[in-house]
């Protein structure tokens, strides 16, 4: 009897391993979430995505606080498995920046809403040269008194609706 104990879990182990393997998490691009926080608060006007990565692709999603990971196939015609560990659909304190390449998911980047928050707060697409951000002082204030701080879509910059 406790041979097949024994067996069942050694094959249960066994078959959750393998599930984990399959579904490749990508982790949080901290280095690339570091240069925009450095950028947002260097006094700078504007936000350049492309300036700051150091690696190739064609587009952003920008997901906002709450957006359903099982919704991205449909809205976007990508597969956010690899990204649902970000927990961005039960969160409200950041957005995920979804790089893609050619279609498939590249990095990603779990944005705190501060210092820099991404407005308005609307999932959508960018292309390198759309993803350009004005970054404005507001006058509101957190409890350490330091400056709430937006990340407007540039005015020039018209919306890609793929």
């Amino acid at each position: 009897m406790k041979t097949h104990f024994t067996i069942y879990v050694l094959l249960t182990i066994a078959l959750f391993s393998c599930n984990l393997i399959s579904q490749k998490q990508i982790p949080s691009n901290e280095e690339l979430e570091s240069r925009i926080k450095e950028m947002v608060t260097s006094g700078a006007d504007e936000l350049v995505i492309s300036n700051l990565t150091e690696f190739e692709w064609d587009s952003l999603i920008i997901l906002a606080p709450y957006t359903l990971i099982e919704d991205c196939p449909e809205r976007f015609n990508i597969d956010c498995g690899s990204i649902e560990h970000s927990g961005i659909q039960h969160l409200d304190d950041r957005c995920v920046l979804v790089f893609l390449n050619e279609g498939q998911i590249c990095t990603m980047v779990e944005s705190k809403r501060h210092p820099g928050d991404f407005v308005p707060s609307v999932s959508r697409y960018f292309t390198p040269e759309e993803a350009i951000f004005r970054i404005v002082e507001t006058d509101d204030q957190l409890e350490s008194g330091e400056k709430w701080i937006e990340l407007k879509v540039k005015e020039s910059t018209t919306p890609n609706t793929r």
